[in-house]
């Protein structure tokens, strides 16, 4: 399945394997919208079942993770809350610029990047991007006035040139325990997960996120 919008301003948005999903997706930016409390510009979403979130405290931590290359500009992982009339509410989010650093915002209790590859893309022969899996641990529990989950993907670069931005491997996951830090490792297909907090023998990991 593939998606594509074009708009005027070339501002890119390139989406893989989104929530387990393949689809691709090509966004371009018009110059000086704002987002709004029912659609956020420059921007692909998916809506999540309020069920993955009934759970009470303290087990309701979960991981919003995903391997995002921001080219020369920036990007957001973010999951949010909407509430009657569109209202958005609760969000937690994970921002990371073209120099690799990470921000979180909103319920966001932890972000990191938890590895880096190298990624070279014909169209910009001369540029050294990377690819840096990102992450956002948060606690959330559904609550009777939240109308819908969604997990959004945003190319938040400037609006003064055209940035391209790459999304990959999309994983929201409820945690194993209170211990876990970090999520688990991403595969395209099933994954043993080791129920150990311990570091590996390596030591650059632990089990569970093998």
């Amino acid at each position: 399945m593939s998606l594509y919008f074009r708009k005027n301003k070339r501002k890119a948005l390139i989406v893989f394997g989104f929530l387990a999903l393949a689809f691709f997706t090509f966004i371009e930016k018009v110059p000086g919208k704002k987002p709004t409390a029912s659609s956020l510009s420059d921007s692909v979403y998916q809506i999540i079942p309020n069920s993955v979130f009934g759970a009470a405290p303290p087990d309701n931590r979960y991981f919003l993770s995903g391997y995002i290359c921001p080219g020369s500009g920036s990007a957001r992982l973010y999951l949010i809350t909407i509430k009657g009339g569109g209202k958005i509410d609760d969000s937690a989010s994970v921002s990371i610029a073209s120099d690799g650093e990470v921000v979180s915002q909103g319920i966001t209790t932890e972000c990191g990047v938890t590895t880096q590859l190298d990624f070279n893309h014909s169209d910009y022969p001369l540029e050294d991007f990377k690819y840096y899996r990102v992450f956002a641990g948060f606690h959330l529990t559904v609550s009777p006035s939240v109308k819908e989950f969604r997990v959004v993907l945003q190319n938040t670069s400037p609006d003064t040139a055209s940035y391209s931005v790459w999304f990959d491997g999309i994983k929201l996951e409820k945690a194993i325990n209170q211990k876990q830090k970090r999520p688990t490792s991403y595969h395209d297909k099933s994954k043993l997960v080791s129920p150990y907090f311990i570091k590996s023998l390596e030591g650059s990991s632990e089990f569970y996120e093998w």
